[in-house]
């Protein structure tokens, strides 16, 4: 394996080729290498950590569809990959004050923070100084050995090495690239892996200990409600007549006014910005205008077999185009051209053009410049006599929804709207609003509402919006078997899902749920089948995690002294199981300290196997919402001498007596 060598030097020895690097990176030179070190170490800091556990699957998702909430009292799939580094950088925050920042080397950069003046080619062993490093490795592909504080430390490519006490290494970011196993797209109605366990081979290339992290991998298991939920409570589709649904027998709807309204709209010549006119109030603005056609144009059209065409030059994010009050066309993308063939009849003809966002930009340079809706030319093509040019016509302006702004979504606001029951005419229509009546499910657990069979909208319950649905299906290509994060981030790097619907299940918190008649309420714009929405609920049932005595200690360790000092490298890792709130620990399926083969779900023993292992773990954790136990030859024994020994542990959860809710009477 590639690698080179490094010593860190003098704080007045840091070469111009260092300034060209920062001047690469965009960031500036303060005038002092501390400062400059100090930027690019954070800018590392974040992005080798955020693009180590970058799944590929938006973070629009996450607030949707991850369930695991603080509620719960364990970690989000993203979050449980960042704590151990939020932990690492808690230990050494009190000792903030920036002393030295050095590199002679494009690739490498330390910061070190200190109560006083620290020696840097001496051990802070013995100084009674209070000291925190960060050290650096840039490079994407090259590991770094790096000789600092009186001994070496390896640096994998883009990563941080966090020194709590500039002697102990508490963190490396590198070790969460195995987050992606973890990342891998299951159908969530099934299981979902949302946690992470990091293996690594790295262990065999160095001769020094290479110190890894480990966590807990969470199985989730959708069903209708806990274990000890009613019988009567089947996973169930919201069709009509189906006995024991949580959900009413009766739909009802209500369609959505194309165009103009009322309200406060307007008129002007010209295509006004989209977020300039509706002041983020919502996603959507109406355009209409109209078009006198006559019969020569209608000859010309049928003779030749052909239909004009609108033509706009760009579009931002969604646009639909309406010819009297139907809808003609779509077109999706990022300021992307559109042209839509379109049906007159002879006299006067009303268009109108709908202008939708599906979110508002966060980042990147000049981002409120970006804007939305329409730019460029508008105008209808195809006509005997030549092009229309609309752009500078009089268009009457509309912001929002009817049903939107009558607020007709909330309990309360039922009598603003004509609902009727849901007919088989309405199933598949476009802007469409439908509503139904449902328990919530019994117990704590997360509520999921499955809307993969509808098209495109916004859902509420109770009032409270749950979000923007989409079931839009990503493209067939540009996934890989493999994934390297290293390097800067790019929107194609380590890609998964692909063919798949970018989301299908959506949470529902049950702080919004009372015990029945809940309100949910549905605005659909392409055309989906209400029937079909299912809702369930989720529970962990499995867990399993594997450390290797090579892992680093618990963060824990670092409050752990012995004369003034912390002796982390006599502290053995842990491995730690925990079960949803409410939950315990009821059965150690496999437990196997030695040399276990496979994964969670599919472990197996190993030629080397401590045959004590399960009952050792069962008697910590058994019975227990969590557990933790060290990982080494002092609790297991020896099985096999001068190998380098794992602890892999499965086991089930179940709902613990004392929060489960009485069975109903068949």
């Amino acid at each position: 394996m590639s690698g080179y060598s490094h010593t860190f030097h003098a704080c007045e020895d840091f070469e111009s080729s260092d300034a060209s690097y920062f001047f690469r990176l965009g960031l500036p030179i303060f005038g002092n290498p501390y400062q400059c070190l100090h930027s690019v170490l954070l800018v590392k800091l974040s992005t080798a950590t955020e693009e180590a556990v970058n799944c590929g699957n938006g973070v629009e998702d996450l607030d949707a569809s991850d369930f695991k909430s603080a509620r719960d009292g364990t970690m989000t799939s993203m979050t449980q990959q960042h704590k151990p580094n939020y932990d690492s950088i808690e230990l050494s925050k009190s000792y903030m004050d920036p002393v030295i920042g050095r590199s002679s080397s494009p690739s490498l950069a330390a910061h070190v923070y200190s109560n006083g003046k620290v020696q840097t080619n001496r051990s802070m062993t013995g100084n009674g100084l209070i000291c925190s490093a960060f050290l650096a490795n840039i490079d994407e592909h090259k590991y770094a050995s790096v000789w600092i504080f009186g001994k070496s430390y390896n640096l994998p490519p883009w990563s941080v090495s966090i020194l709590p006490d500039c002697e102990n290494v508490a963190f490396n970011t590198a070790h969460l690239r195995q987050a992606e196993q973890a990342c891998l797209p299951h159908q969530v109605a099934m299981q979902a892996e949302v946690s992470l366990e990091v293996r690594s081979n790295i262990v065999s290339v160095f001769s020094w200990r290479l110190f890894l992290v480990g966590a807990q991998t969470s199985v989730f298991t959708f069903e209708s409600g806990s274990p000890s939920h009613s019988s009567r409570h089947k996973p169930s589709l919201l069709l009509p007549g189906v006995d024991g649904s949580y959900f009413s027998s009766t739909w009802w709807t209500s369609k959505e006014i194309i165009g103009t309204w009322g309200g406060e709209s307007f008129a002007t010549q010209g295509i006004l910005e989209h977020l300039n006119v509706t002041k983020d109030t919502s996603d959507y603005l109406w355009y209409t205008t109209s078009v006198n056609i006559s019969d020569e144009d209608v000859g010309f059209w049928s003779s030749k077999g052909v239909l004009p065409a609108l033509k706009i030059d760009q579009i931002r994010d969604v646009a639909r185009v309406f010819v009297n009050g139907e809808l003609a066309g779509s077109q999706v993308g990022h300021w992307v051209s559109l042209k839509q063939p379109v049906q007159f009849v002879q006299g006067l003809n009303k268009l109108t053009l709908l202008s939708e966002i599906v979110g508002l930009q966060n980042y990147g340079a000049f981002l409120e410049k970006d804007g939305a809706g329409f730019r460029g030319q508008v105008k209808l093509t195809g006509l005997p006599n030549g092009d229309i040019d609309l752009t500078h016509s009089v268009w009457t302006y509309q912001v929002g929804l009817k049903g939107e702004f009558s607020m007709i979504y909330a309990p309360e606001k039922q009598a603003c709207a004509e609902w009727s029951g849901m007919q088989i005419d309405d199933i598949l229509s476009p802007f469409t609003w439908y509503k139904t009546m449902f328990d919530a499910p019994k117990g704590t657990d997360p509520v999921a509402i499955y809307l993969g069979s509808m098209g495109k909208g916004q859902a509420w319950v109770n009032g409270h919006l749950i979000g923007r649905y989409w079931s839009l299906v990503a493209p067939e290509s540009g996934c890989s078997s493999s994934c390297n994060y290293p390097g800067a981030y790019s929107e194609s790097k380590c890609q998964s899902n692909c063919g798949m619907p970018t989301q299908s299940w959506y949470h529902i918190p049950r702080e919004w749920l009372q015990e029945s008649d809940n309100l949910l309420v549905l605005f659909e714009e392409t055309g989906g089948d209400p029937s079909k929405i299912s809702l369930e609920v989720h529970y962990t049932k499995t867990i399993c995690s594997r450390i290797s005595e090579s892992y680093y200690p618990p963060l824990s360790a670092w409050s752990r002294l012995t004369s003034g000092r912390v002796l982390v490298d006599t502290i053995a890792p842990e491995l730690r199981l925990r079960c949803d709130d409410g939950h315990l620990i009821t059965k150690i399926t496999f437990a196997s300290y030695g040399t276990p083969s496979g994964g969670c779900q599919n472990f197996s023993e190993g030629k080397c196997h401590a045959s004590s292992t399960l009952a050792l773990v069962s008697e910590a954790c058994v019975g227990n919402n969590e557990c933790a136990i060290s990982v080494s030859n002092d609790v297991f024994g020896d099985p096999c001498r001068g190998v380098l020994k794992d602890l892999a542990v499965e086991a089930e959860c179940s709902l613990s007596s004392a929060t489960k809710e009485p069975r109903d009477e068949m």
